[in-house]
């Protein structure tokens, strides 16, 4: 820990000064202030990572339906799927 400090759990002090993997150590035995500062640290990078996932699961989805078009697969009823933020219509 910085300058020799000890700290009690999730008191959230300073966390700003530790290194990564400090902050790594204490989130894993539980420290919430600790996996708060991470995350706050890094949320441009996971949220970057998140919009490239679902758009791959888009392009998944959409090509698996140009497939089944493809194929000469016949839709029998309409399906509606949403999640909240996307809706699909087959």
């Amino acid at each position: 820990m910085q300058d020799g400090h000890k700290r009690e759990l999730g008191k959230g002090f300073g966390y700003e000064l530790e290194q990564d993997d400090e902050l790594v150590r204490l989130a894993k035995v539980g420290d919430r202030s600790a996996f708060g500062e991470l995350a706050r640290r890094h949320r441009d990078e996971m949220f970057g990572h998140a919009r490239r996932f679902v758009t791959w699961i888009q392009r998944i989805v959409r090509n698996q339906v140009y497939n089944k078009i493809s194929r000469g697969s016949v839709v029998r009823e309409r399906s509606v799927f949403t999640n909240g933020n996307f809706k699909l219509i087959i």
